[in-house]
């Protein structure tokens, strides 16, 4: 896979950790050691930022901090089928616990016929296989399940020398079959199976202990903040210990819950990884939908917002209520009084929100009879945070019980709409459809029910008319 230049302009590097190494040509050439690095591409003359970009783990950069590069230039290639593990100092390769049977079995492969170890899932949760590179330093590399040593023990390594590599799996997005339920499982919000552990903060990151058979990365912010994290050690950990991370970037491999994007990173990084993710399924069939499609669908499944503190508004806590609903309550008592004490008062109530001339007005009338006022505070208008909604749930919870009815669930949607005593506007499509109205956009708009459509030689003919019986008249 190749990064190609988006645009003309200035290479600028981003906490990229490089080594160089020669490849099998003998050309040197700089390999990414590190997981947090990014490329920028900077438009010098107006000192403006044009786009950035992550570089893969493993990449080779054919570009040099400062260089300048013309748009379709290419940045950097890397291996579209394997992750790899990188050894990061010269030395010497050891074996931790890489026991035949046990922590891995060989296989051959069916291309090359060459026989690799390959790591397995072991019950004995004590060993934990590694490979250790002794040079100056010593540096060890965790294996997960899966991953292919293409070294042996006790060889040489350089610095920037891929040890492991790691198949990617591609198989199950390759065809539309395998990728339609990714794209059930995005628009209906649902976790995936295998979630990536998500840092919350920014921050470095630390290895800790191994705990019954996780390995805890510790993360510290600048201000002294700590989080802990357990991974599966079966699992590869994409951070690496001095490592400085972004709040929102993966520790561990897998696919990111979008719930977690929502409460790390916000609404609008939810809705961009969310469309992202469904187009990636679509553009490796070659088919080419535009984004506003998508946005549409991803707007519903976040109209939704959940009552954190209700206030002194109607709402409840952890209710789920519709985003204008409650932008127009929060405005309603922008500017409004509770009453704390009523005083002398037999016109307001404990706990009555009122606006402030009511009270002043009430007030000024109990002082004049020298009676107690009334006592008041300004309203609490609610908070709320965002939720994201799975398209089956967002379709049964719009306002229309006939359009929700007429999805999933009817009996429910029926029998809760004659409990609560609903009624239904009329103001989507779906219901107008069903009850055999026009629908009400374009010309079925209400504004224009009582509009006359005719031709435009009509419409002189009868200009020209009322003209001429208006002259009548002043005769």
């Amino acid at each position: 896979s190749t990064l190609a230049a988006k645009f003309d302009g200035t290479i600028q590097f981003d906490g990229l950790r490089t080594v160089v190494i020669e490849n099998n040509e003998g050309v040197k050439t700089q390999v990414v050691i590190g997981r947090t690095g990014e490329v920028r591409i900077i438009d010098t003359k107006n000192d403006r930022l044009l786009i950035t970009n992550n570089i893969p783990y493993g990449a080779t950069l054919n570009v040099k901090d400062g260089q300048k590069v013309n748009k379709g230039d290419i940045v950097c290639t890397w291996d579209p089928f394997n992750n790899v593990i990188m050894a990061e100092i010269n030395g010497t390769v050891k074996f931790d616990n890489v026991i035949e049977g046990v922590t891995y079995r060989e296989e051959a492969d069916e291309q090359t016929g060459h026989r690799e170890k390959v790591v397995i899932e072991t019950r004995d949760k004590t060993k934990i296989p590694s490979i250790v590179v002794e040079g100056k330093d010593k540096k060890s590399y965790n294996l997960p399940t899966g991953s292919h040593i293409i070294m042996e023990e006790a060889e040489e390594v350089r610095a920037g020398q891929v040890i492991v590599k790691i198949p990617r799996i591609l198989g199950k997005l390759r065809d539309i079959t395998g990728g339609l339920p990714r794209v059930t499982e995005l628009f209906e919000a649902r976790n995936p199976s295998n979630p990536a552990v998500v840092s919350e903060i920014d921050g470095v990151v630390s290895m800790g202990a191994i705990k019954r058979g996780n390995r805890e990365i510790l993360i510290e912010a600048k201000d002294g903040v700590q989080k802990k994290y357990l991974v599966p050690l079966t699992r590869q950990i994409l951070a690496q210990d001095g490592d400085f991370v972004k709040a929102g970037a993966s520790l561990s491999d897998g696919q990111i819950a979008p719930f977690d994007i929502l409460s790390i990173k916000g609404p609008f990084a939810v809705q961009e990884y969310v469309v992202n993710e469904i187009q990636e399924v679509y553009r490796l069939q070659g088919v080419k939908i535009n984004d506003k499609h998508i946005e549409c669908i991803v707007r519903q499944m976040m109209r939704k917002v959940n009552i954190v503190d209700p206030g002194d508004t109607r709402f409840l806590e952890d209710d789920l209520t519709d985003k204008f609903e409650f932008v127009e309550e929060n405005d309603y008592i922008f500017d409004k009084k509770v009453v704390t004490e009523i005083g002398d008062s037999v016109k307001l109530r404990a706990g009555q929100i009122v606006t402030l001339r009511e009270v002043r007005e009430e007030n000024s009338v109990l002082r004049r009879n020298d009676k107690k006022p009334v006592e008041f505070r300004d309203a609490k208008p609610a908070t709320s945070s965002p939720t994201l909604l799975g398209i089956t749930k967002a379709s049964l919870g719009v306002p229309s019980w006939i359009s929700a009815a007429s999805f999933q669930e009817t009996t429910k949607v029926l029998s809760s709409a004659a409990i609560n005593g609903k009624t239904d506007d009329m103001l989507g499509l779906k219901e107008n459809v069903i009850t055999g109205h026009p629908i009400p956009a374009g010309t079925g708009l209400r504004e224009f029910e009582n509009m006359i459509v005719g031709s435009k030689e009509e419409y002189e003919l009868l200009l020209t008319a009322r003209e001429a019986m208006a002259f009548d008249e002043e005769e």
